[in-house]
């Protein structure tokens, strides 16, 4: 991690090196597929019952890994090739048993009737709505429908119903999945320009991607929530030189070409207009 040798620079972390492999002038490839269903997943001691039917439930926790190589001859004893790929496709669980507060249905409506009741809320005693333009309070605790702004009613509608009715707070179970796909390509050629003389050029290209919904479906709602996409590109040019018994030479040069972009949950689409909420702008592909 420090005082790395000249050829390396100065660099900021950690050094790794990687050895792609050659092919040879016999044929040879390899294929192998790991799978992790949630079906042989352990239950946790402490999980809750989100489903309700009186068994803890498994986290969804699915992998799948894969992958192939190949390597063989273009020219026999002369020039050789070596492909591989490898790929993850996998779900996890960020958020299991979490819960949060959402509206009720009848709250979505104006309907507060449910504050004045204590053993609902949890609170110490009954809330009251009361009319900002007389000061007293709203028959039953219920706004009139043409006192409700259409943009606020858009707005509670966005979060789901609750899946707890019992109660009014921490009413809803949040199921965060992280969902993850990655794709590794490489290729290489090696030529044997002499016995002294030797070439490779190596080109990877790896692509990744990341989601994970939040706390709130499709919206942005959760630390972390979004689309998290990089791709990065590099190649390698190397040569060898054998000049005599004692005395070689490796000349290596190369390119790196990385882009990260993260993206918010609902991106491409102008989730404040959908609501009615003029004056602020949205995400979107422009």
């Amino acid at each position: 991690t420090a005082n790395a040798p000249a050829e390396f620079g100065r660099a900021g972390g950690a050094i790794t090196n990687l050895i792609s492999k050659s092919g040879s002038n016999q044929l040879h490839g390899s294929a192998y597929w790991f799978k992790r269903p949630e079906s042989t997943a352990a239950t946790p001691t402490f999980a809750p019952d989100i489903t309700g039917d009186g068994q803890p439930d498994k986290p969804d926790f699915n992998r799948d890994q894969f992958g192939a190589t190949l390597g063989g001859p273009i020219v026999k004893d002369k020039t050789f090739f070596f492909l591989s790929y490898a790929g993850l496709r996998q779900t996890i669980p960020v958020e299991v048993g979490n819960q949060v507060t959402v509206p009720t249905a009848r709250m979505r409506n104006g309907d507060f009737s449910e504050l004045p009741n204590p053993a609902f809320t949890g609170l110490g005693g009954p809330v009251t709505i009361y009319d900002p333009l007389t000061g007293l309070p709203f028959p039953g605790n219920v706004i009139p429908a043409g006192r409700i702004n259409p943009v606020a009613q858009r707005y509670l509608n966005v979060f789901p119903l609750p899946e707890i009715t019992s109660r009014l707070t921490q009413n809803y179970n949040v199921k965060r999945e992280n969902e993850g796909n990655f794709n590794d390509f490489d290729a290489r050629i090696d030529h044997k320009l002499s016995d002294s003389d030797t070439l490779f050029l190596r080109g990877s290209y790896s692509d990744s991607e990341k989601f994970d919904p939040g706390r709130i479906p499709d919206y942005q709602a959760g630390f972390g929530s979004g689309t998290a996409k990089a791709e990065a590109w590099s190649a390698a040019l190397g040569w060898n030189k054998v000049f005599s018994s004692n005395v070689v030479n490796e000349f290596r040069t190369g390119y790196v070409n990385y882009e990260y972009a993260f993206l918010p949950v609902g991106y491409g689409t102008n989730q404040n207009a959908a609501i009615g909420i003029p004056g602020l702008g949205g995400v979107s592909s422009d």
